[in-house]
C-alpha cells in the first residue's frame, strides 16, 4: 500500500534535454475525486517539470478512477523527463 498522488503532488526526474535533474507537478487529474483538497491523479496524467517538458506519469495500481490505476508516491514518470512522484496523500493508500 502507498500513498496516492494528486494534481500539484511534486516528482523528481532527469530531463536530457535540459541536462539536468528537475523537480515538477502533476498537472492533471480526476477533478471529480477529491481527496485531501485536491484531485485524484492516475495513469497517463500529465506531469510538468520546472523546465517546461512534461512526462506521463505510469501506474499499474488496483484502485482505478476514470478507468485508470490511480497514480502513487513511487510510480514512474515516462516521457522526455524519467523519474517518479515523490509526494502524496499521506492518509489514503492504494496497492
Amino acid at each position: 500500500m502507498l500513498p496516492i498522488s494528486r494534481i500539484n503532488d511534486v516528482g523528481i526526474g532527469y530531463c536530457p534535454p535540459c541536462e539536468r535533474v528537475v523537480t515538477g507537478r502533476i498537472v492533471t487529474g480526476n477533478v471529480t475525486v477529491i481527496v485531501e483538497g485536491s484531485p485524484v491523479s492516475y495513469h497517463n496524467c500529465t506531469f510538468q517539470g520546472d523546465c517546461g517538458h512534461t512526462s506521463s506519469v505510469i501506474s499499474s495500481a488496483e484502485n482505478i478512477t476514470n478507468s485508470m490505476s490511480i497514480a502513487r508516491i513511487n510510480d514512474p514518470i515516462n516521457g522526455t523527463i524519467t523519474g517518479s512522484i515523490t509526494t502524496g496523500a499521506l492518509t489514503v493508500f492504494s496497492s
